[in-house]
Order: structure tokens, then C-alpha cells, then sequence
């Protein structure tokens, strides 16, 4: 097998350093996404809407865009994670480099 072949490792993620950057900027819901997704791939719908937006319903329409939004911020920040909402979970994806 050639070195080629090879799988790159994913880049480091600095969440902290990222959820930092979003609260200095006043994005405090897309820290609170950023914060909450960490360590996870995907949480529920209702796990997001009730962790980083509250447990109402009128909190909860917003959060795909949110979601988009949050990962533009990140984008603008250099951290490659994006979130996406599909089937009722939240996906965290890392953008290979």
C-alpha cells in the first residue's frame, strides 16, 4: 500500500477557542450550539432546541437557521465544523481541508 492511500487525519479542532471567538463577537447562541455539539455527531432536534435554545416552542423554529448561521461564523473563523439539520438530528460535520 502506498502512502498515498492513506486516510488524512482529521484536522484539530480548537472548540473552546471557537466557542471564545463566537461569545466575543456577541453570537451567543452559536457559541451555545458550538459548546453544546463539542464532543458530540449529531444530537435530537428537541435535545439542541432545549439545551441551547430554551424549552419552548417559539424557540424552536428558528434553530436551522441558526444552525446555517452558526456555521458561516464558524467558516469566517477558520474552524472547519458545520451543522446541519436533517431528519430530525443535528449534524456536526468537519470540513476535510
Amino acid at each position: 500500500m502506498s502512502d498515498d492511500s492513506r486516510v488524512p487525519a482529521p484536522p484539530v479542532i480548537d472548540y473552546d477557542a471557537a466557542v471564545n471567538k463566537l461569545a466575543a463577537r456577541r453570537r451567543w447562541t452559536q457559541a451555545a450550539l458550538t459548546r453544546f455539539m463539542k464532543d458530540k455527531d449529531a444530537a435530537s432536534f428537541d435535545d439542541v432546541a432545549s439545551h441551547v435554545h430554551g424549552d419552548n416552542d417559539k424557540t424552536k423554529r428558528p434553530v436551522p437557521k441558526k444552525a446555517e448561521r452558526t456555521s458561516e461564523s464558524l467558516a469566517e473563523l477558520g474552524c472547519p465544523v458545520s451543522f446541519r439539520l436533517a431528519g430530525g438530528m443535528m449534524r456536526k460535520e468537519i470540513i476535510p481541508e
